[in-house]
């Protein structure tokens, strides 16, 4: 009797280790692991994995480039980060998620661009002509719920994003950022291999930045950018206090297969965006809203799936116009100068097999890009397509007491299609160089190769592990440049 319930209790324990590995290879997996369009649905969070986890890790990074892709962003960073994150079953329906992360970095010779969050207030950025590094903090939280009843499961996802940058040489900016997100979800069973769902999404995001000068001898000219790298002219000078808040609202629809189907995802979102001088009492010189269109439908199994997705953005621009201020600022007209659209899709596929104790995967891409922005006047017009086939391999080696997975890919960027067209080439000449650098870079074929290794060593039971993660990105433009990174990450699952 002894003797039975010593084996069962082993049975048992390998069985648990087992699922507990299983589970483990399913998160780093690219073919099972791959996070479907669906899941930006809160509801479906409970379909999300199989098993209960929690990670910590430590990360350091380092990029350089010696040419900037985009200038406004920095030719590289150097950086510390701490994330942790767990996803835990509760009972039977329940499943509860959450995050938490910090990241320190410092960004190198950053040009035309002295405001935080580059790519969401774009182009209404203040700018002066010297730049620089930049110092960056950043705290992040997300919390999240997601409860079955019969038919129905509901889910709920908030999320807080708070930074700032700032630079300890002249000048000198102080940039508060924050983001504050919250999903609302709901799905219900539609037949025994089906369910659908909505979602709604809304975000606050707000920015106060100050720019200061301690050097004795004076200032410098700040620009108050308005796209294309042109400039509001009647406030260049030293307004350097700024404020943006805005809000953003979306809605999406979801489809879901209970094992292997199709999987389809629709969404829409509004975006609107102000700038606020404080110089001015307050007058808003600009607001830019964004139009965002995503979908994708996938088809998907255990061991392979087929994905199509797109996304179309629409981004256009304002510009208040006023009278003299002698009483107050008071808005007389406002243009429509500047816009942006930017639209891709992508085609890809995975396919996972088993050889032994070495679990093999091969997922290929192809994505086609298009971009294009315009400024009215004077005129200035920047066109680009893109065609980026993309290949990765993963290879995954488990055993008794560990899991090593290893990952390569390659991508080639293929300039289809370039234009820029720029009249009266007098007109703000200071800032054209970095529109002509940047339009180089982006406009250029590259090749961009990864490398990426991780071992997971087993400390407990049910397989805890403690890991260590390398990973190696190297790409080559055909203007010459080369741009290079590497992370490496410590961590523990639990």
């Amino acid at each position: 009797m002894k003797l039975q319930t010593g084996l069962l209790a082993v049975l048992l324990a390998v069985s648990t280790v087992g699922k507990a590995q299983q589970g483990l290879q399913q998160r780093l997996s690219d073919t099972r692991g791959k996070a479907f369009p669906t899941y930006q649905n809160p509801a479906f969070a409970g379909t999300r994995y199989g098993e209960s986890f929690s990670e910590m890790r430590g990360t350091f990074s380092t990029d350089h480039a010696d040419k900037a892709v985009i200038a406004q962003l920095g030719r590289g960073h150097t950086a510390g980060a701490f994330d942790a994150s767990s996803y835990q079953k509760m009972g039977k329906h329940g499943v509860a998620w959450g995050h938490a992360g910090y990241n320190r970095r410092h960004i190198n010779d950053v040009r035309w661009n002295e405001t935080a969050d580059f790519l969401t207030v774009y182009p209404y950025v203040t700018a002066d002509s010297v730049g620089g590094k930049m110092e960056a903090e950043r705290y992040s939280f997300r919390l999240g719920y997601a409860q079955g009843f019969r038919k129905w499961s509901y889910g709920v996802e908030a999320a807080y994003q708070s930074a700032l940058h700032y630079r300890d040489t002249d000048p000198r900016p102080k940039d508060n950022s924050l983001f504050v997100n919250l999903t609302l979800g709901a799905s219900r069973a539609l037949s025994s291999r089906y369910s659908g769902g909505l979602y709604l999404h809304w975000q606050h995001y707000s920015q106060e930045q100050s720019i200061a000068f301690m050097n004795p001898y004076g200032t410098m000219l700040l620009y108050q950018m308005s796209g294309m790298n042109m400039h509001y002219h009647r406030f260049a000078g030293t307004l350097g206090q700024a404020y943006y808040t805005g809000h953003t609202f979306g809605a999406g629809l979801t489809l879901q297969p209970t094992g292997h189907g199709f999987d389809i995802m629709l969404y829409a979102e509004r975006r609107q965006l102000q700038k606020q001088l404080s110089g001015l009492n307050n007058a808003p010189i600009n607001d830019l809203q964004v139009w965002t269109y995503r979908g994708g439908i996938a088809w998907r199994s255990d061991r392979r799936y087929a994905l199509l997705s797109g996304a179309y953005s629409s981004r256009e621009g304002s510009e208040n116009i006023y009278d003299d201020g002698i009483q107050n600022y008071h808005r007389i007209a406002i243009t429509k100068p500047f816009k942006a659209v930017t639209a891709h899709i992508t085609a890809e596929a995975s396919q996972e097999w088993t050889a032994g104790a070495w679990t093999l995967s091969a997922t290929p891409s192809l994505m086609l890009c298009h971009h294009r922005q315009s400024y009215k006047t004077p005129v200035r017009k920047m066109s680009l397509t893109s065609l980026i086939p993309k290949l990765a391999f993963q290879a995954m080696l488990q055993h008794q007491t560990g899991l090593l997975t290893a990952r390569i890919s390659a991508a080639n960027v293929s300039n289809l299609h370039k234009s820029l067209s720029i009249s009266e080439l007098n007109a703000f000449p200071q800032q054209l160089p970095t529109l002509t650098d940047n339009y180089e870079m982006l406009s250029s074929n590259a090749w961009m190769s990864e490398a990426d290794v991780r071992y997971d060593y087993a400390i407990g039971k049910p397989f805890n592990t403690i890991f260590m993660q390398a990973k190696f990105q190297h790409t080559t433009f055909s203007t010459r440049h080369q741009r290079n990174l590497f992370e490496l990450s410590v961590g523990v699952t639990l």
